[in-house]
């Protein structure tokens, strides 16, 4: 039987990164105990694996714990709004591939956004509304250019029929009572 302090101090050295070898070395125990040490506390606490990963990543990394901390908030709003950590990654991702193909930076995008979520509150419509108002404002925008294209037209072509110019038609209505005054 191993003793607890034996296991404990194993245990406490593998969740700090330490190789199988030198936990070995250090409590002159065999590979294969420190093994069965680690496989022993796996069937007790089954996030241990995690842990370790978590330690070693940290000590490698020389990890702030702020940034840890950022990374624990994330994990619990994402939590508290029923979105998983996989689906709060995948958004994140598509965030970046979006601005990146639109050549806009993240946190441009993020402001934006957070921009027409404002918009949107202040105007009681939500987010998908706001896409197909916007989408029929468009609409009458390119409807009213696409008029006055044409009105340009057939006035530039009643000038050349006439044979005057922009200016002379502009002085004739003003001057007369009866010409149209939307010749401008």
């Amino acid at each position: 039987m191993i003793p607890v302090s034996i296991k404990r101090n194993v245990i406490l050295q593998w969740l700090q990164g330490i190789p199988r070898d030198k936990i070995a070395r250090m409590n002159e125990i065999s590979t294969g105990t420190i093994s069965n040490i680690v496989d022993d506390e796996r069937d007790v606490d089954l996030e241990i694996d995690y842990t370790r990963t978590l330690a070693v990543y940290l000590m490698n990394e020389e990890t702030q714990v702020r940034t840890f901390s950022w990374a624990v908030r994330l994990y619990n709003i994402s939590l508290e709004l029923g979105i998983s950590i996989e689906t709060t990654e995948a958004l994140i991702h598509k965030i970046h591939e979006h601005c990146f193909k639109k050549q806009k930076s993240v946190p441009d995008f993020a402001n934006l956004l957070i921009d027409h979520i404002t918009l949107t509150e202040q105007h009681g419509i939500s987010l998908d509304q706001f896409e197909r108002i916007y989408m029929g404002l468009l609409a009458k925008k390119n409807l009213y250019e696409e008029q006055a294209r044409e009105a340009k037209m057939l006035r530039d072509t009643e000038i050349r029929l006439y044979g005057t110019t922009h200016e002379e038609l502009v002085r004739l209505s003003t001057s007369n009572p009866f010409t149209v005054k939307s010749l401008n």
